[in-house]
């Protein structure tokens, strides 16, 4: 049976890294420069998401008759912990009105690859190998996840490597979701994608990398599926570590594929999900669940490909830097022209504030020509980096981004 699974990404956070140390106009203004205060620090380009690291396995069945059985690979690193989240017919929106699982009998049965195991009829004893603890009215709307008015965790203390079964029964339950996490394991599988602010016909790269502490993992299964914002994931992709997709070299650990076009997808938030399944050198199973994102952006406005051009003009006191860029806008609105300057970059990448410019305009549909011109004594000496962006503003996205060095 083909299960359709909806996945939640975390909005802000995503446009705030795509939106960071961009000043804002003051209402009415269309024009606006000034100095950064002092120790102001300008971040390097974002131009993948963040990196996500994972020790959790996440799987979501359909019970047949009510019931189910989950494989939890352990890698015996660690204590194991194991959420066992019954949902609704309504999954989410049933989720959000507090009464998705509410009535169902979960029962749970956790035994280990030697036969150790714990049954819905005890919850264990404090101090012991295998525990149950029964969690009642638990809200996880934080985790994107259907929860429902039940759910069970159970706790394994030096878990055996090898393949542990999950037993489920809860007749009144759509769907279950199980996550498993190996709280001390050094088995990581890291995850990202690029680009972070994605423009319509330009394509995805999906990152995943797999460390044993120190060493890499390399011979997984690794898939990626995409969903836009409470939407259906697609079909899903296979991830490569050959040396040929993005991923580096042949057999490092690092895992890639490439996703031509996103078609159906609207804009806004894309949320990213990669499952990683294998064996470590010593042979012991594991599983792993990570997470990315990137935002979709509009197709309303898109700043030219080598359009950004700065350039040197007057002389003494009105010497001044003018920025200009060409956009092509297809759909009217109001723009904003962000051009932030930095300094010499630390080997972090970071570099420090200078100044900043701002102009804001309605444009209508068709090419547009946008300028500004930031005084010379706002910058310094040194080196001079800018970073220009194009945002929209009526219909909030980026319409482009590119730093641009700046000689003397």
């Amino acid at each position: 049976m083909k299960v359709n699974v909806k996945v939640k990404v975390k909005t802000l956070p995503l446009l705030a890294a795509l939106l960071a140390g961009s000043p804002l106009l003051a209402a009415g203004n269309r024009v606006a420069v000034g100095a950064f205060p002092p120790g102001e620090v300008l971040a390097p380009l974002a131009v993948a998401s963040p990196e996500s690291d994972s020790r959790t396995f996440v799987k979501t069945v359909v019970p047949s008759d009510g019931r189910a059985v989950v494989e939890l690979p352990s890698t015996g690193t660690g204590t194991l912990l194991v959420w066992v989240i019954p949902s609704g017919p309504d999954g989410l929106a049933a989720m959000k009105a507090g009464t998705a699982g509410d009535g169902t009998v979960l029962e749970t049965k956790l035994e280990s690859p030697s036969g150790r195991s714990i049954g819905p009829e005890s919850d264990g004893a404090a101090g012991s190998g295998i525990r149950r603890f029964r969690i009642e009215d638990f809200g996880g709307e934080e985790l994107g996840l259907p929860v429902g008015a039940r759910q069970e965790a159970l706790r394994v203390l030096a878990p055996e490597a090898g393949l542990h079964r999950l037993e489920l029964s809860a007749p009144d339950a759509a769907a279950i979701t199980v996550a498993a996490v190996e709280l001390d394991s050094p088995l990581v599988l890291t995850t990202w994608a690029a680009p972070l602010s994605r423009q319509p016909g330009v394509p995805v790269t999906i990152h995943a990398r797999l460390a044993d502490g120190a060493a890499a993992v390399a011979g997984a299964l690794l898939t990626a599926r995409l969903a836009p914002e409470s939407g259906v994931a697609g079909e899903s992709v296979p991830l490569f570590d050959d040396g040929l997709h993005g991923d580096g070299a042949a057999g490092d650990g690092h895992y890639a594929a490439t996703v031509a076009d996103l078609p159906g997808f609207p804009a806004g938030p894309v949320a990213i999900r990669v499952e990683a399944e294998g064996s470590d050198d010593l042979g012991r199973p594991f599983a792993r669940t990570g997470s990315s994102g990137l935002v979709n952006e509009r197709s309303g406005a898109r700043l030219l490909p080598g359009s950004v051009q700065a350039a040197w003009e007057g002389e003494g006191e009105a010497r001044a830097l003018l920025v200009t860029a060409s956009a092509a806008v297809r759909e009217g609105g109001e723009y904003r022209l962000d051009v932030l300057a930095g300094g010499a970059a630390a080997p972090d990448g970071s570099r420090r504030g200078l100044a900043w410019a701002e102009r804001t305009d309605d444009l209508t549909a068709g090419p547009a020509d946008l300028s500004v011109r930031i005084p010379a004594s706002l910058l310094g000496d040194g080196p001079l980096q800018l970073d220009v962006r194009l945002l929209g503003l009526t219909r909030v996205g980026v319409a482009g981004r590119v730093t641009l060095d700046v000689p003397r």
